[in-house]
């Protein structure tokens, strides 16, 4: 497999565990990464949108709704779906349940390669107690879910290392387990007040 995976490429290294399995939340909102991202202006309105790994689609449906043009595709529920380059492209909580460290780094490879402007990246964090199973089932570097998925929980930090050495750009945070890798960190621009935490290269709007 190259650095940079193909399309088709791409689509073959996820496995058929959709993100819907482990990613809840709220009847009519948006999900965390795509709050977040609507927040700090990284999502304009002209901009294209692509959920790659997108579930069944939720996310997708309510932007449309909102009027973005946004598309999604999932390995168990939109295989058929096209996978094309946008501005904007989401994997969000898609790294938790690639049960091997190539297979996150070829759909990060991938993801990244797809987006024109910023890769919004987003997984499930290690959370003290909070996150403790009993007698889990171990695969890996992870575990067997509940509902009989693979499950890896990460660390911030870990989350960030394994950004920064996988891709050719810094992640930059956005949220906890949130993080926005621009394509050209010089020309990124975030509508935040508070910069102490973004970086070099990084202007406010």
């Amino acid at each position: 497999m190259s650095s940079v995976p193909r399309l088709n490429e791409g689509q073959a290294s996820l496995p058929p565990i959709s993100k819907s399995r482990t990613a809840g939340r709220l009847a009519g909102r948006l999900s965390r990464p795509f709050l977040n991202a609507v927040r700090d202006g990284i999502i304009h309105p002209d901009d294209t949108i692509l959920d790659y790994g997108c579930g069944t689609g939720f996310d997708v449906e309510l932007l449309r709704s909102r009027g973005y043009d946004a598309m999604g595709w999932d390995p168990a529920s939109r295989e058929t779906a096209s996978l094309s380059p946008a501005d904007v492209v989401n994997l969000g909580y898609v790294l938790n349940v690639l049960p091997t460290v190539k297979e996150r780094e070829a759909v990060l490879r991938s993801a990244f390669s797809l987006a024109r402007k910023v890769l919004i990246v987003s997984a499930y964090m290690r959370n003290g107690k909070a996150t403790e199973v009993k007698d889990p089932r171990e695969l890996g570097d992870g575990r067997i879910s509940a509902s009989g998925g693979f499950q890896k929980l990460f660390y911030q930090s870990e989350l960030r290392s394994e950004l920064g050495r996988i891709l050719p750009v810094n992640p930059i945070k956005a949220d906890f387990g949130c993080f926005y890798v621009p394509k050209e960190a010089q020309n990124f621009l975030m509508k935040r007040d508070d910069l102490s935490w973004i970086g070099e290269g990084v202007q406010a709007l």
